[in-house]
């Protein structure tokens, strides 16, 4: 055809793989940015990992609060013994009766402060867990 230029076929050739060079270097230089992008998460999640409350600490102090809780709950019944044993030989019943509702309304305050204890304590296991779970799964995945 007149008045186009001919191109051979070496340079069509030639023309073709300088593009597919281009494109792989465009993609190379696109994929090593994901990449370090990807460390750098994985970097700052192993950094926010380590302010973490370990499994071992929080059985200690979950331990320690226990302990201080049945404490208070052992001085709370020897407080309503003492008083049991106090009221026992005395005749005026409404005060009696009184003290009774007053030692009700603290054994149900016991037992729910119990109840809370052991659901906040199943709770933050689970959470515990779910972390670790977490924290495993992102520290030990591959990068592409």
């Amino acid at each position: 055809m007149a008045g186009e230029p001919e191109i051979t076929w070496k340079d069509y050739v030639d023309s073709r793989l300088k593009g597919m060079d281009q494109a792989i270097r465009l993609a190379r230089e696109v994929m090593n940015q994901r990449l370090e992008a990807m460390n750098e998460i994985r970097a700052q999640l192993g950094v926010q990992a380590s302010t973490f409350l370990t499994l071992t600490e929080y059985k200690a102090e979950h331990k320690s609060v226990l302990n201080k809780i049945e404490s208070c709950v052992a001085q709370i019944d020897s407080r309503m013994e003492t008083i049991n044993n106090t009221l026992q030989g005395k005749a005026e019943y409404s005060k009696l009766e009184d003290l009774d509702k007053r030692v009700q309304a603290i054994e149900g305050m016991r037992i729910s402060i119990n109840e809370k204890i052991k659901n906040w304590g199943l709770f933050l296991s689970g959470l515990i867990v779910i972390l670790e779970l977490i924290f495993r799964y992102l520290v030990n995945k591959p990068c592409p």
